[in-house]
């Protein structure tokens, strides 16, 4: 058992779903400070990363969901709006946003071995096989 207060250690204890997720939601959304205890120290820079493009890709969305907003009000279509991408956030979060942060881990975390890398696949060629330069 740990000593002192645990960072994030509302989240675990919180019942209700609602505050939960406004507990969650403003990490993302007010880029608060990331609370880190010792052994998590390395992955500071990464998770800064990440908080950094989830809130951009929340912004991009509040902005685009107001320009959908505004071209109803004013008589628009809404399709006229290009849809957004939820599961990305508009392109904010994907697995390159996710992975290439681990490349530049310092540190004991240096080196961290990335299952799948898509840097490391190889290129299919026109005929299917993998593209043994690539």
């Amino acid at each position: 058992m740990r000593e002192g207060k645990l960072p994030y250690q509302k989240w675990f204890d919180e019942r209700d779903y609602a505050t939960l997720g406004k507990n969650k939601s403003s990490f993302f959304l007010d880029t608060e400070d990331i609370e880190l205890s010792p052994a998590f120290e390395d992955f500071r820079t990464w998770l800064q990363s990440l908080q950094i493009a989830f809130f951009e890709g929340f912004a991009f969305k509040s902005i685009h969901v107001g320009r959908r907003r505004g071209r109803e009000y004013s008589g628009g279509s809404a399709c006229e709006v290009a849809s957004f991408d939820d599961e990305t956030l508009g392109g904010y979060i994907h697995y390159s946003s996710l992975i290439n942060p681990i490349r530049r881990l310092t540190g004991e975390l240096k080196g961290v071995i990335i299952r799948y890398d898509p840097a490391q696949v190889p290129l299919p060629t026109s005929t299917g096989a993998a593209h043994p330069g690539a």
